[in-house]
């Protein structure tokens, strides 16, 4: 999701080096039969979040400020999580706005990839619902693809590689997501360049 149009080694584990240095994990899809080329890693968990319970309590109780693509939007004031490790790194380098997006129960975000952005930092809020969100290993030229699913941690930031095809259904609670959108757009910074010097600056 693209929120543009609205208005040192901290808490980093030697694992989570490791992690950035060679780009994190994915399960990969067998799509050699469908003659397609994989898309590679679309996502990696980050550092964990102290604020998570206090950005959706804000969230909760003030009404939303943007109807953002039909998506009901809030935007969360920097200092709200200015002592999280991530955005200690994050403020040393970047300007960013944060957001929370909610998706409404039994509804989905169809398949997508962000018209601007290249990379966003994602964490899920709430854990009291099914939702599933979901990357396509391939391109679309048959009918069938293999998916990789990002199943969020509690209290967890995630890069996104916003580039790849996503979609997100949601079902019986609503669903509210930070989102942080960074102002290079995908022309000037990707995914993979993010990853890069995110662990430049651990």
């Amino acid at each position: 999701m693209d929120l543009s149009n609205l208005s040192s080694n901290v808490g980093m584990s030697n694992g989570m080096k490791a992690a950035l240095l060679c780009g994190g994990t994915t399960k990969a899809c067998q799509t050699e039969e469908l003659g397609m080329e994989e898309f590679g890693v679309p996502y990696m968990a980050l550092m964990p979040a102290k604020n998570r319970k206090k950005v959706l309590d804000y969230v909760i109780g003030a009404a939303p400020q943007v109807n953002y693509f039909r998506f009901k939007t809030w935007i969360v004031p920097n200092e709200l999580v200015s002592d999280d490790p991530l955005f200690v790194l994050l403020n040393a380098k970047y300007e960013y706005t944060i957001g929370v997006i909610k998706l409404d129960p039994f509804t989905c975000y169809d398949w997508h990839v962000d018209k601007e952005r290249g990379v966003g930092v994602n964490m899920l809020l709430n854990h009291d619902g099914l939702s599933h969100c979901l990357f396509k290993n391939a391109g679309n030229e048959h009918v069938m693809c293999g998916i990789t699913e990002l199943i969020y941690e509690q209290d967890m930031y995630y890069a996104l590689n916003t580039q790849v095809p996503h979609t997100v259904y949601n079902f019986e609670s609503p669903r509210y997501m930070l989102s942080v959108d960074f102002s290079k757009k995908k022309n000037t910074l990707s995914y993979q360049q993010f990853i890069g010097e995110l662990n430049g600056l651990a």
